[in-house]
């Protein structure tokens, strides 16, 4: 299936390249486990990686409007190595077995959808990558307030294929309200995920994977300018240069000042996803790329990341 977006664009982001050799930051953490492939293999191939794309819409009946969710795989054999969505998207977060994604959205009639993108490899590529299940239960007791949960790689590894959900005590994803954050951070060695907690009781948990640096890896962030007078649809590139290709990628709503925006409760509304996408096939100027579309409020920013890895 071919992705709705389109393969060349306006490039609206300045280029600022992170090589990830940055040191990490101390981050008090919530609850995490890890677990560790038995056996060591090959490291992803970038020349390998597919995007698969899937459309989700909700049924077909005049005037319907409402909420959505599925679950997309890998083919057989196959792991994924980020997700992507386009749409109205209010959750996304890997499978436990990290062969696929889990997406919550909502649909404005039934020509509306979203759509997933699963990027994925060959399984036998991942035997050195370790992976994190974050359990965040600071949002047991909180409302309508923003939180962000961070999981972080160990040391001399990059996070990648990322992505967070709100559950309540069964397991079962409640959508999230005003996503403003979801992607690696800015030096490449955590995920984290940003929203707005929608209702009480709730545990937000992240998954992501992280892998050894090698040397191959590079992070690539690009920003737009900030918004300014009235609400606005910004959307902008994160390229990996030519011989890269962005295996994960994600962004984040900043503050004029280039901070990951933190609403207070004063405060509520900064932004809230449209697109965030990306992989082999999403080429702007010539270079593969990830991109993201964001509702974004005066004296904020957009900023978009890809992790780029060369073959």
């Amino acid at each position: 299936m071919r992705s709705l977006l389109p393969r060349r664009g306006r490039r609206t982001g300045r280029p600022l390249v992170l090589f990830l050799l940055l040191v990490t930051l101390g981050l008090v953490l919530p609850t995490a486990t890890a677990s560790t492939s038995a056996a060591a293999a090959a490291l992803i191939d970038p020349g390998q990686v597919t995007a698969n794309y899937q459309n989700f819409k909700g049924p077909p009946i005049p005037g319907w409007s409402g909420p959505v969710s599925g679950t997309t795989a890998c083919p057989a054999g196959q792991r994924m190595t980020g997700i992507g969505a386009g749409g109205y998207v209010r959750s996304l977060t890997p499978t436990a077995t990290f062969s696929g994604a889990r997406m919550t959205g909502q649909v404005a009639s039934p020509l509306d959808l979203v759509q997933v993108v699963t990027l994925c490899a060959p399984s036998g590529q991942f035997g050195d990558v370790k992976t994190l299940d974050v359990r965040d239960h600071r949002t047991e007791d909180k409302s309508s307030q923003y939180i962000q949960t961070t999981g972080r790689c160990p040391d001399g590894y990059f996070a990648f294929g990322g992505g967070a959900a709100f559950e309540d005590s069964s397991g079962t994803v409640r959508p999230a309200d005003w996503v403003v954050g979801n992607g690696p951070s800015v030096d490449g060695s955590s995920w984290q995920f940003t929203a707005m907690v929608p209702e009480f009781g709730l545990t937000l948990r992240l998954r992501t994977q992280c892998a050894p640096r090698t040397g191959k890896e590079l992070l690539v962030q690009e920003f737009t300018d900030e918004v300014t007078g009235a609400w606005k649809n910004v959307s902008s590139y994160a390229h990996c240069p030519a011989g890269y290709t962005p295996i994960a990628g994600g962004f984040s709503v900043a503050d004029k000042y280039g901070q990951q925006s933190l609403p207070t409760p004063g405060f509520l509304i900064a932004g809230n996803l449209r697109w965030s996408t990306g992989g082999p096939l999403t080429v702007d100027n010539g270079l593969r790329s990830w991109y993201s579309s964001v509702q974004i409020a005066p004296e904020h920013r957009l900023m978009v990341r890809a992790q780029c890895l060369s073959a």
